[in-house]
């Protein structure tokens, strides 16, 4: 800055102009180091640099994880902070492969944890996984959901209820249906200790499922 200012007499232009260049590049330099506007103009009104230089996060939020202590070397890559903005977080869960069809993007969700007992948070389905888990037969979704008042903490555990527009389906326990291997039967309970047999048929389900409302897992929130 002081020799763009003691050029700025200067009768050639083109000296004037690399004066100008030089400070346009210094000040594109700073920038790219993550020094803001407010800070530059601090350093031009100074007119000296300073041994310390403070970093601003790009964004709000809660402090993760911290790796920046006194004394430590930095090289690019270096993470120094996490930082989260917890107002809105995200919940992965598993969904069983046969049911995956049922699931869409923007689907509404209900997730109940055992830390508020009671209380119902919802969400919706933000994102589906391409990728299918070999071993356990699901695919992962995810859900975002509004967090007021910061009380789901990353790591939680919680139940996730997905409310597809499946028809509303009868659920017993298996033992309740009698197999006659032509047909299969449930007892209606008449009163008075009178039954009646009904043919029904049945499809299992696996564990989890609920009736109408979708399957109920325990799934990990993430930052």
């Amino acid at each position: 800055m002081r020799t763009q200012g003691q050029l700025a007499a200067s009768p050639l232009a083109e000296v004037k102009a690399n004066a100008v260049s030089l400070v346009g590049s210094a000040r594109e330099r700073l920038r790219l180091w993550d020094v803001t506007d407010a800070q530059m103009a601090t350093l031009k009104r100074r007119g000296t640099a300073e041994p310390v230089l403070t970093v601003y996060a790009p964004s709000s939020g809660t402090v993760l994880k911290r790796e920046a202590v006194p004394g430590k070397y930095v090289e690019p890559g270096t993470t120094l902070y996490e930082v989260a903005d917890l107002s809105t977080v995200w919940i992965s869960a598993d969904i069983y492969e046969s049911e995956v069809a049922a699931v869409t993007l923007n689907q509404p969700a209900s997730v109940t944890f055992a830390a508020y007992p009671g209380e119902t948070f919802r969400g919706t389905v933000s994102y589906v996984y391409p990728t299918l888990n070999a071993e356990a037969r699901t695919v992962r979704v995810r859900l975002e959901l509004p967090n007021p008042g910061l009380k789901l903490k990353p790591g939680m555990y919680g139940n996730v209820t997905l409310q597809t527009d499946a028809v509303n389906t009868l659920v017993v326990p298996k033992e309740a249906v009698l197999d006659t291997g032509l047909r299969q039967l449930v007892f209606l309970d008449r009163g008075e200790g009178a039954y009646m047999p009904y043919p029904v048929e049945a499809w299992p389900q696996e564990p989890g499922f609920r009736g109408s409302a979708g399957r109920t897992q325990r799934r990990e929130i993430g930052s």
